[in-house]
């Protein structure tokens, strides 16, 4: 799936790659394919020296001591999402009324489904 809606994408677009090794094939591939058709593409990585950064335009560092411990990793996801949490505060605070107004709309309409 990655790799055909990969294919599809444009320099309208934008591809994110999440690899901690920053070696995972099919992710490095699908960014690969996004610059064909002149996407934007960036990388969330701990590892510099690696495909996923040769195949990004914009590469964003973690740093987690994770594949010494395990290759399924916990520390190394929380360092990624603090990257998307980062990034989704600053588009909001950055954002207009209205794009405002959609994630407030959002956040009432989901309020009843919890306790």
């Amino acid at each position: 799936m990655q790799a055909i809606i990969a294919s599809h994408l444009d320099r309208q677009s934008v591809a994110i790659g999440i690899s901690h090794s920053g070696s995972s094939k099919d992710i490095v591939e699908a960014l690969r394919l996004s610059k064909i058709g002149s996407a934007t593409t960036i990388c969330v990585t701990n590892f510099a020296a690696s495909p996923i950064v040769e195949a990004s335009d914009i590469a964003l560092f973690t740093k987690s001591d994770e594949t010494k411990h395990s290759i399924l990793g916990m520390s190394s996801r929380i360092a990624q999402l603090t990257i998307f949490d980062a990034i989704y505060t600053y588009i909001v605070i950055h954002s207009d009324k209205a794009a405002r107004g959609a994630i407030y709309n959002t956040e009432v309409a989901l309020q009843n489904k919890k306790y």
